[in-house]
């Protein structure tokens, strides 16, 4: 059954899962057959697929299905349409696959970065089966498959230029914002709440442990939350009922832009301030039609020092380029803005 977890973070998107297989018998008893991948990335990473529940479609193993589904749509107009392209493509075969016999349970999530209001925010969609969630195991599972966006409705108030500011309160809380899907949700629940509690009195009160500043730090935290469960599994189950462990999978997304600028911290925006003739420039020459080559060079025009200026510029390039040691000496008025935007003779 395995599980899965996704955490948005104002650092980006970490989708994490457990690599076991686990193939059920007519009998009622099952066996691990290897580990897999249950978590693939868009190569242009503009996407993360995530699936718990069957493990093959079109009889093959799912991850491989779903490979191809990547290869095909590498570029996509919208999430919204791939995620629906998704859904139908996958109640289709399944219907094909299982024919009359019960559905069997399959949760996809698929997540990345899009643009909302002229900001760039994190959506999760859902592809599922299961039309219930009890307190112990997945309800109504049928042949029809639902496609949600379900990040956003536990964000129904927000805007999206604050949504990345009320991910990282939750984050400095120790509590950042997850979805969880897999076998015995409850036990993974309990079991990584008090993993989570131990590690926040940690960070606050030991002198090595410190809480995650980065992308790279939150995924070490997903990863020991995975490799728990498959220890739980391991020590309270025998082969063939260990439906979580095998290793881990991790990919992730950096959210879009430049990064935050956190007050008090180290870490910095380096701003350009465009001057409003560029401005003028660039909107004119997009107006216009007019190709980037041809509108650096005019850009570049306006810009640049004048002909005779020019001419030590270049000469005092080409000196660089056959070794410093060749560098002329610069004569004191190089120094003043003057030198770069009047003639020199």
């Amino acid at each position: 059954m395995s599980i899965l977890i996704v955490e948005a973070l104002s650092e980006g998107l970490i989708f994490a899962a457990d690599r076991n297989i686990t193939a059920p018998y007519q009998d009622g008893t099952s066996k691990q057959i290897g580990p897999r991948s249950k978590v693939l990335k868009w190569p242009n990473e503009r996407a993360i697929v995530g699936f718990v529940g069957a493990a093959q479609i079109n009889n093959q193993p799912i991850h491989e299905w779903i490979q191809k589904f990547i290869e095909e749509f590498r570029d996509f107009p919208s999430f919204e349409e791939l995620a629906k392209e998704l859904s139908c493509r996958v109640e289709k075969q399944r219907k094909i696959d299982e024919g009359a016999n019960l559905p069997e349970l399959l949760i996809i999530h698929l997540g990345g970065f899009e643009e909302r209001k002229g900001t760039m925010v994190p959506v999760v969609w859902v592809i599922r089966n299961t039309h219930k969630d009890g307190h112990y195991e997945y309800k109504d599972i049928r042949k029809e498959f639902e496609c949600i966006e379900a990040f956003w409705k536990y964000f129904p108030e927000t805007d999206p230029d604050e949504i990345r500011r009320a991910l990282k309160v939750r984050a400095k809380q120790f509590q950042p914002f997850w979805f969880h899907q897999g076998f015995d949700l409850i036990t993974f629940n309990v079991l990584q709440d008090a993993l989570k509690s131990s590690f926040k009195f940690l960070c606050e009160q030991h002198p090595d442990h410190d809480f995650p500043k980065s992308l790279a730090d939150w995924e070490k935290y997903l990863r020991l939350q995975v490799l728990m469960y498959g220890s739980y599994y391991e020590a309270f189950f025998p082969s063939g009922q260990q439906f979580v462990g095998g290793g881990v999978d991790i990919e992730s997304i950096p959210w879009p832009g430049p990064p935050q600028k956190i007050v008090g911290e180290e870490s910095m925006i380096a701003q350009l301030e465009v001057q409003p003739e560029i401005v003028a420039l660039l909107n004119g020459a997009k107006l216009r039609g007019v190709s980037i080559d041809a509108l650096l060079r005019e850009a570049l025009r306006t810009v640049l020092p004048p002909p005779a200026a020019q001419a030590k510029l270049q000469a005092f390039l080409e000196a660089m380029a056959a070794g410093s040691e060749n560098a002329p000496v610069l004569p004191p008025e190089a120094n003043e803005r003057a030198f770069y935007y009047e003639g020199q003779d």
